[in-house]
């Protein structure tokens, strides 16, 4: 009996370390990602900053509508499935997204720069979206080949395909900045980083990929089958956290956007940290289904304990590195920052009881508080461009976001409770 007790926080301290091992580097390329826009704020005029907050936003829905690329390559290596036709099919799906929406932001923006009242010139913008759209071309392809080296405990490999690409971009950005090269800085450093990642992955894929023995091997309805599951989900939450910016420089002043996106970026920074550290809980909750209620409830438990301690403290960051940046400037900053701030810690709440659903592989349950709460910040979005009242567009989603992700995280917590739902 010693012995078998003995075991177990050596077990659970494995998978700890197994965490932060797969967990760390992700999570520091994302903060560096995440705030590298930022330095625009010091080099850049409120309306020129307009075109490199909306380019940025760009940037995260073409990573994050992968599909769930990245997420099901860990999950093909880890079950000895990532075969080169897989890996094929995966860089294929993760790349269409950067390539069609490029084309259609290249599309519209003469009319959107006509009605927003933005003077950039339509060379330098398309010229910049063509280089986001190949950078994250090569960045998604280095990522999806990054989460096979993360299913095959590959640490390493993964943590220089992460970091190489976040530290090739501030660097990158930093010094075109300092040349005063505007906007185009951010798409040549989101190229440069994606070149990067791109060839430290492929330069080590044939170390990890597995070889089917039966070479008829087809996975291809379960890459399709995920990728609509996860597609919808995503799009709906992107379309509701990133979208906003652009229904902003629609419906208000410029400074009202520069405030509201490093506000946002500020916010962000826990849930991107929690994300990262929280993703292997999905594991352990799976094995703890398998076990009993009572130990998925303490797992959850335990997730919801860490979410809000990152939460808060992260809350009080960002408030404090909006003072810092000089963003609370007076009572209509003030009042952005905070009811931003307030929002973004609310959606990270959300956090845990998304990764009880990924664990019993019901992400589209997510939707139950997905539609209603688009219904409503669609809404905002059309009234605040409609009348050109930036701060009600601002308040009414932000509200939206709170509520729905409070009543979400708080029905799923009394759903568990009560036996949570079954696979």
């Amino acid at each position: 009996m010693i012995r078998s007790s003995s075991r177990v926080p050596r077990e659970r301290s494995t998978l700890v370390m197994r965490l932060l091992k797969g967990g760390a580097p992700a999570l520091l390329a994302g903060g560096i990602s995440l705030l590298t826009p930022l330095l625009g704020l010091q080099f850049l005029d409120p309306d020129t900053y307009v075109v490199w907050a909306l380019a940025s936003t760009l940037i995260t829905v073409f990573l994050v509508l992968d599909f769930g690329t990245g997420t099901l390559s860990v999950s093909l290596a880890a079950q000895g499935q990532a075969y080169p036709r897989a890996l094929l099919k995966l860089c294929a799906i993760t790349s269409a997204t950067p390539i069609l929406l490029s084309a259609l932001a290249i599309t519209i923006w003469p009319w959107y720069a006509r009605n927003a009242d933005v003077s950039a010139s339509f060379g330098d913008v398309a010229t910049l979206f063509v280089l986001l759209a190949i950078g994250t071309v090569c960045r998604g392809i280095g990522l999806v080949i990054a989460g096979v080296a993360l299913g095959k405990s590959r640490y390493v490999l993964r943590a220089w395909v992460y970091l190489s690409g976040a530290l090739t971009q501030l660097l990158v950005v930093s010094l075109l900045l300092g040349l005063g090269k505007g906007v185009i800085a951010l798409g040549l450093g989101i190229l440069l980083s994606g070149v990067v990642q791109m060839v430290i992955a492929i330069a080590r894929v044939q170390t990890i990929v597995d070889r089917p023995d039966d070479q008829t091997v087809n996975i291809d309805g379960v890459i399709w089958q995920f990728a609509k599951s996860k597609g919808a989900v995503a799009a709906i939450g992107l379309s509701i956290l990133q979208l906003d910016r652009w229904a902003l420089g629609l419906s208000g002043s410029p400074e009202n956007l520069q405030v509201y996106d490093a506000a946002t970026r500020l916010g962000s920074i826990p849930k991107v940290a929690l994300v990262a550290l929280l993703a292997g809980l999905i594991k352990e909750m799976s094995d703890s289904t398998s076990s009993s209620t009572l130990a998925v409830r303490k797992t959850y438990i335990k997730s919801m304990v860490i979410t809000a301690s990152v939460g808060i403290a992260g809350a009080g960051c960002a408030l404090m590195g909006s003072w810092i940046l000089g963003l609370l400037t007076d009572s209509t900053a003030v009042l952005i920052v905070c009811v931003v701030i307030c929002a973004q810690t609310a959606s990270a709440l959300t956090i845990p009881i998304t990764m009880y659903l990924a664990s019993i592989r019901r992400p589209a349950l997510e939707l139950m508080y997905l539609l209603p709460m688009a219904a409503v910040v669609y809404a905002a979005f059309a009234y605040g461009i409609f009348a050109q009242d930036s701060i009600a567009l601002i308040l009414i989603s932000t509200l939206a976001i709170i509520l729905s992700s409070l009543a979400y995280s708080a029905f799923g917590s009394s759903r568990l409770a009560k036996g949570g739902w079954h696979a």
